[in-house]
């Protein structure tokens, strides 16, 4: 009791620890209110698409806590097998109507991106025009995905380096890894 009377009066709480970075992107107020722009358009909006990916993702057992007998308390082995390896999930936010689309790869190779956001693509109408909002990794912005980008009328919508705030899709992200996969 008094453990907790002390950090009361310090004003004291447990509290989860996260990571910050401050952009230097020199581009970041034009690449927000573009974002923006694109995002908070009330009257018939353009299709605005939001991609990332959460990963790598490792299926491992976890120790926690749990009710058990007395003196049998729960067992998980100390060593796995690995056999399943590691995997991607790669997300797709429609912004204005708020459906999110996945799909698991086993590596964050460009080749399985171009594949992801070209079969998302595919779900609205060819003649139409789609803004694409993603960070800027390297296997978002090859000559291959530039290249079907342009031949497919979707124009690609950098975020500003250290700032994945500026991408929608990333609070799904960030709930999909809390509630779904927390301790995979």
């Amino acid at each position: 009791e008094w453990l907790r009377v002390i950090l009361q009066e310090a004003q004291i709480s447990h509290q989860d620890i996260r990571t910050w970075k401050d952009s230097k992107d020199p581009e970041l107020e034009k690449k927000k209110r573009r974002i923006e722009r694109l995002t908070r358009k009330k009257h018939n909006p353009p299709i605005v698409l939001s991609a990332d990916e959460i990963g790598p993702i490792q299926l491992i057992p976890h120790g926690g806590s749990g009710w058990f007998p007395e003196k049998l308390p729960g067992r998980i082995p100390a060593e796995y097998n690995k056999e399943n390896g590691t995997a991607y999930y790669m997300l797709m936010l429609n912004v204005y109507h708020q459906e999110l689309a996945g799909d698991a790869h086993r590596t964050k190779h460009s080749v399985n991106w171009l594949d992801f956001v070209s079969r998302e693509r595919a779900k609205y109408p060819a003649e139409q025009r789609v803004y694409l909002i993603q960070d800027g990794l390297s296997t978002h912005w090859t000559a291959e995905v530039r290249s079907w980008a342009k031949a497919n009328k979707v124009t690609l919508v950098p975020t500003a380096t250290n700032a994945s705030w500026m991408n929608p899709v990333e609070c799904h992200a960030g709930d999909i890894q809390r509630l779904a996969l927390a301790e995979t």
